[in-house]
């Protein structure tokens, strides 16, 4: 009978391995369970010498060592490195011998980073902060913590503009999960406000009540006098509201834009006697 091709031949499942050491122990030779179980002979003899010299009864396959790895573990190290420092770098720019010592696939690339946690991702975007800022604004988070400032009673305000003209293309970076990777600084996509047209809207809120709503007429920005008739018209009859119905406690927020800190606005708001908050800006 004709023996089939090696190409054809398939690996044999543990029933099949434990079947055929059954015959071999009632005392079958190769040659007659080849004939019984149209198993190639030098299968069922490797079978029964391997077996024979196992110390245990078990016929499931071992893990196989598979492939020989493309990185040993130091240049693996030196590839998260490169990532660590240069975030925007595309795959297959990390793919090339001067990364990691050698030729890679992109995709190679991208399940060593996976093992190691990271992966490509949009970045997040972010407005400019330098240095200074970024002190500013911890120092102010750490003073209202201290406060204990009641949220509830903050007549929060503030200014959208809806972009047109704005960047649109998408980019990954390599990081790690989490917030703090996702935020770290040469992880952020910075937005900057020059050569875009926007549509400015102006609105405020104080707990669950919602403060009325000023559209800016389109193609123009606000200024310190429009600002001042939106207080005017709508801002200090919602935070008169807001004053009888949460007590004295009650103070405004802005974000110290160039109209919040003029002249007009100050003495406006200072006749008024509106409380406003401390914003690092």
């Amino acid at each position: 009978m004709a023996v089939r091709s090696k190409i054809s031949r398939r690996e044999l499942t543990p029933a099949e391995r434990s079947h055929l050491w059954a015959l071999h122990c009632e005392g079958y030779t190769p040659t007659q369970i080849f004939r019984k179980t149209k198993v190639p002979r030098t299968t069922v003899t490797s079978l029964i010498k391997r077996q024979s010299l196992s110390n245990n009864n078990s016929f499931e396959s071992r893990p196989r060592s598979g492939p020989k790895k493309k990185l040993s573990p130091r240049a693996k190290r030196r590839l998260v490195r490169t990532t660590v420092a240069q975030p925007r770098m595309p795959l297959k720019a990390l793919a090339i011998p001067s990364k990691s010592g050698k030729r890679l696939n992109h995709h190679t690339v991208a399940i060593i980073l996976k093992s190691f946690g990271k992966a490509k991702r949009r970045p997040r975007k972010k407005p400019f902060l330098t240095d200074e800022y970024r002190l500013r604004r911890r120092i102010y988070c750490r003073a209202e913590r201290d406060m204990e400032r009641d949220n509830r009673k903050v007549c929060w305000s503030d200014e959208v503009t809806f972009e047109v003209g704005e960047d649109l293309r998408t980019f990954y970076i390599t990081r790690a999960p989490g917030r703090e990777d996702e935020y770290a600084t040469k992880n952020l996509r910075p937005t900057f406000k020059s050569g875009r047209k926007s549509v400015g809207v102006w609105s405020c809120f104080c707990g669950d009540e919602m403060g009325p709503l000023y559209m800016l007429p389109e193609g123009e920005t606000m200024t310190a006098k429009r600002y001042k008739y939106v207080l005017q018209r709508l801002f200090i009859p919602f935070y008169e509201r807001m004053r009888a119905k949460h007590g004295e406690e009650v103070v405004m927020q802005e974000d110290n834009a160039s109209w919040h800190r003029a002249g007009i606005v100050e003495r406006y708001l200072t006749n008024k006697r509106v409380k406003r908050m401390k914003w690092p800006a």
